[in-house]
This record gives C-alpha cells, structure tokens and sequence, in this order.
C-alpha cells in the first residue's frame, strides 16, 4: 500500500509501480469516481464528502475495496488512497494481509502547488499536471500532453480541474489527512514493515529508486 497525503504523488507512482510489476492498482478515489459517475446510490453519498475534501464513511470504503480484492486476478497488487485511517488499516487486516506499506512525503507547499496543477481527461482518467516546480534541489517538471495542449494524448478532449483540487478544499483535504494520518502511520510503524520515503524530485528521478526497493524487499523474501 501507498500511504502519503494529497498531492504527493501516491497515484502516480502506483500506477506506474504496478505497470511495471504487473500488479493490479487498486485506486479507492478512481473506485469512487466511477460510482460518482454513475450515480449510484453509494456515488451520490460519497460525492457530498468528497466535494467538501471529507473522507467517506469506513464502511463503505472498506466494502469497496474488499470486493476489488477478491476480484483481483493478478499476482500481486497495490492499494492507492486505501486506508486512510486506523479504522481502514485495522478493518483492512480482518481480510488481507499487506507485506510492505511505504509512506511518501513531500513538502506541503510543493503538494498544494501540485494539487492545484493537476489536471485530468473526464473519460479515461489519465492525469496531467500543469505546475512546474524548481524550488532549491526539489524538481518536478510539469506533465502535459504531447500532442495538443490541455487536451489528453489519448481521447483528444479537453482535460478538467478535478471538482476537489480549489484552493480551500485543499486546505481542508490536507488538515484531515494530518489529523488522521498520524495513527495510521503509527498502525503499519507498530507492524514493522512500513517504510518512509521523503520525495525530493520528480517522476523520472524518484521511479528507478522505488523499483529497486520493491526489487530489495521481494530478494529479502
């Protein structure tokens, strides 16, 4: 699992970790968002949350990604945006069993700086991000299409700000991840197997060293 607070970073690297080691990415906010879509009953009660940079309810996030765990058909598989709190991780452990969690920080200028860029196409979810960040030895260049400017590479349509990434919910998305990140780090802490990863620049400097440390862990075995 992929612990750390908006912003930085968790999706993107758990993407392209599972890419990469052919792991299913089980994302709890792209889960949600595809219910919002939808409009089912459960997408309709967590969108008043989300819009107002709350966590949903334990027990519909935990109903959520137990089935989307039960369902994975891969050898392996990393969990992005789940859990979010002590509640989650002790519920989590009842039906699964994680081997490694690696908790991701990063300055909370550069996150909110991120938050605010971010970018996403409405139909395939592809992400981009337009803030380009050059702070002392911290760099992280901007992602942006290749092909026409704020429209996705892959469906040709114009990329959207995510409903949540304003300036205030911002605010309020981070405060919450602090208050109740600390007992959720202090959970996997007490487990053994949590590791802390200061990231100190971008995708294409910081990947190469998260590959070597699941390599490591998986040799230790």
């Amino acid at each position: 699992a992929l612990l750390g607070a908006p912003g930085a970073g968790k999706g993107t690297y758990a993407k392209k970790l599972a890419h990469h080691f052919d792991w299913a990415h089980i994302c709890a906010g792209d889960i949600l968002r595809q219910q919002v879509v939808q409009r089912s009953a459960l997408g309709v009660e967590a969108k008043s949350f989300i819009d107002q940079g709350k966590l949903v309810p334990d027990a519909v996030m935990t109903s959520l990604i137990n089935e989307t765990v039960t369902q994975c058909n891969k050898p392996g598989f990393i969990l992005d945006g789940y859990p979010r709190t002590a509640s989650q991780a002790r519920e989590l452990d009842t039906f699964c069993q994680l081997d490694h969690v690696l908790n991701l920080s990063l300055d909370r200028d550069v996150m909110v700086q991120k938050l605010l860029g971010r970018r996403v196409c409405p139909k395939c979810g592809e992400g981009y991000n337009i803030a380009h960040i050059s702070e002392g030895e911290m760099h992280m260049p901007a992602i942006l299409p290749t092909i026409k400017a704020d429209h996705c590479d892959r469906c040709s349509i114009p990329l959207q700000q995510r409903s949540d990434d304003k300036k205030s919910i911002i605010t309020e998305r981070l405060r919450v991840y602090d208050e109740q990140s600390k007992p959720l780090v202090a959970h996997y802490r007490k487990s053994g197997f949590l590791f802390d990863f200061v990231l100190f620049s971008g995708v294409r400097d910081v990947l190469p060293l998260l590959i070597r440390h699941f390599k490591d862990i998986a040799s230790s075995k």
